[in-house]
């Protein structure tokens, strides 16, 4: 079962906005929060994050397009193990590969972060553990 992925509800006042950024591309394992892209508005850069993790199936806008309230901008197959398969996904090294060194680093500093939030985990249940 796919899942829609759409600009949020907006206020009235903003009729189109501009897609700023896009962080995502069709076959990325996103985690909950994971940012997909920016929207911009005459004020402000709104990042739209996952509502869920999972597989980006399809993506229908790039950088520069307009779009309004509602309106979906791509598919994403939810995936209850996409932090695993996150985790031990890499990008291919290659001539024909065009993944992009900033989108290494975002994904490079979800890891860590991630990782880091493990240890938090961790630390506290030993802390638990430790005062009963």
């Amino acid at each position: 079962m796919t899942t829609e992925i759409k600009i949020p509800e907006l206020p009235n006042d903003i009729g189109d906005v501009k897609v700023a950024n896009v962080h995502v591309d069709v076959g990325d394992i996103v985690l909950v929060n994971s940012p997909l892209f920016d929207i911009e508005t005459d004020k402000t850069i709104l990042e739209i994050q996952a509502s869920e993790a999972g597989e980006i199936s399809e993506f229908k806008v790039k950088a520069g397009d307009y779009v309004t309230a509602n309106q979906v901008v791509g598919m994403m197959l939810p995936d209850e193990n996409a932090e695993i398969r996150f985790v031990h996904s890499t990008p291919k090294e290659n001539a024909t590969s065009k993944v992009n060194t900033s989108d290494k680093k975002s994904k490079n500093h979800q890891v860590q972060h991630y990782w880091l939030l493990v240890l938090l985990v961790m630390a506290i249940m030993g802390i638990i553990y430790t005062s009963m």
